[in-house]
């Protein structure tokens, strides 16, 4: 899956840059932007230095439920690509980009790519509590644990020096 999605990644930088502007100065950097961080990491490590990645979400947004403010915007609009992955909303972004007549490139890193259908009772979890994998209280009980009380009941040898002439008490 990850190889697949580095090889649709780079198809889209190639798709994305291929149409570019012209105007843009030699020293300047395209500016990408993604949807969110994981997908930076991967096209940071696609395009080096070639240009500069930005996420529109960051790690504490929930990309379910964020929208982006009209600051974000107005910075993704000077962007040169923007790489949609189909996230809740994207929808809303892209018809802002167009009702702004921004010049921002849209190109879908998810197009091609089989998805996953959950299950009726499955669900993707990555919105659950995981806060108690961590919890685990169930330690107290310790089986087959030695205490090593078993040598209370030898207080009458408190007074031998030498256990080594005393050979039925060898396993002490």
């Amino acid at each position: 899956m990850k190889i697949k999605l580095s090889l649709l990644l780079t198809a889209a930088l190639v798709g994305g840059f291929s149409n570019l502007s012209t105007s843009l100065a030699d020293d300047k950097k395209p500016v990408i932007y993604v949807p969110v961080p994981p997908y930076a990491g991967l096209t940071e490590s696609l395009v080096g230095d070639l240009a500069e990645v930005r996420t529109i979400a960051s790690k504490d947004d929930d990309p379910h439920v964020y929208l982006p403010t009209p600051k974000e915007l107005a910075r993704l609009s000077v962007g040169t690509v923007y790489f949609a992955a189909d996230l809740p909303f994207e929808a809303t972004l892209a018809n802002k980009l167009v009702e702004s007549k921004s010049k921002v490139k849209i190109v879908s890193i998810v197009d091609g790519l089989d998805r996953r259908t959950f299950a009726e009772g499955e669900h993707d979890c990555h919105e659950c509590d995981h806060g108690d994998h961590g919890d685990h209280g169930d330690h107290g009980d310790h089986g087959d644990h030695d205490d090593h009380d078993d040598h209370a009941d030898h207080a009458d040898h408190a007074d031998h020096a030498d256990h080594a002439d005393h050979a039925d008490h060898a396993d002490h």
